[in-house]
């Protein structure tokens, strides 16, 4: 049924299945193919749905994102600042880059330098910060929303910044850090940085699997001799919480966790549950990616 519905019958379908969280992966296979074939004669709309159906399902369908990717380039003054938004969430959240990638990002950024005022300010943070999760760093952009004038205009009316807000702010700021030393910019302003990426509702981390963490618990106990050498949970002071850290001296021996002098090499052990990858796949998304790429730079072994 799909190539005869109507661009208004598809995009109803689509807002039925994200609102029940239900996929299919028939559904998705036929969607693909229909997408694939007529991507730059759907309505904008209809793009967005097909790419929040994606996102909210972990589902990294590459000919369905190369078809957007490459209808964005054609087309991009057709959609509105929400449906941008909707439209490149999955690209960062699935960790994917399309083979039009400089193209794609370049029509991305000269639509947001053209029409900058015309995005509501957290619309235009969730695109910033969506394009630092797969390495396309809006640096061009860094300076504006670490700007006090954007952060003002970021709070509105309430009396203090939404804590989603604040640490998709932080994260952008540590990767300006890390991964823009170039950038000599605005730097955001401590009082608008968190403690933790961990945190209900608002996290930029999946928790760690409790039943999958104790298997681990087992075989670590019995790898390393004891409970006393490995750490879980452990709130590095950049924000990301470590699954597991293991500390090792300067003859690779291990440390009682308790240690903090003479640690030579900090192991940071992922435990990677399915929640953690796209759906049925083992490609990281792309908060995890970041987060061990962040980990990494700042000198811990990630295992």
């Amino acid at each position: 049924h799909i190539p005869r519905f109507t661009n208004e019958e598809l995009r109803k379908v689509l807002e039925a299945f994200i609102y029940f969280g239900h996929n299919d992966r028939f559904f998705t296979k036929a969607l693909e193919q229909h997408v694939a074939s007529v991507c730059l004669t759907l309505d904008p709309e209809v793009v967005s749905k097909v790419t929040e159906y994606c996102s909210r399902k972990r589902i990294l369908s590459k000919p369905i994102l190369d078809a957007v990717a490459e209808t964005f380039v054609c087309q991009s003054e057709k959609f509105s600042p929400h449906q941008i938004s909707e439209l490149i969430e999955p690209f960062g959240k699935l960790n994917y880059l399309p083979p039009n990638a400089s193209a794609f990002f370049r029509k991305l950024e000269n639509t947001l330098l053209t029409h900058f005022n015309y995005f509501p300010p957290k619309t235009l943070l969730k695109i910033l910060h969506t394009c630092s999760l797969i390495e396309c760093h809006p640096v061009n952009f860094m300076a504006k929303i670490f700007s006090p004038y954007f952060l003002q205009k970021l709070q509105g009316e309430e009396s203090h910044l939404d804590r989603l807000s604040l640490a998709q702010l932080t994260q952008l700021f540590l990767s300006a850090v890390l991964e823009c030393p170039f950038y000599k910019g605005q730097k955001l302003l401590p009082k608008y940085r968190v403690r933790s990426f961990l945190t209900p509702c608002s996290s930029l981390e999946t928790p760690v699997d409790f039943q999958l963490y104790k298997f681990v618990k087992i075989g670590l106990v019995d790898l390393l001799g004891a409970r006393l050498y490995f750490a879980p949970k452990v709130l590095t002071p950049y924000c990301y919480t470590i699954d597991v850290e293991i500390k090792l001296d300067e003859e690779g021996l291990v440390l009682p966790f308790t240690v903090n002098e003479d640690v030579h090499k900090r192991v940071a052990l992922c435990i990677d549950d399915p929640n953690r990858f796209s759906l049925n796949t083992k490609h990281l998304l792309g908060k995890e990616a970041t987060k061990q790429r962040h980990l990494r730079l700042l000198g811990f072994h990630v295992v």
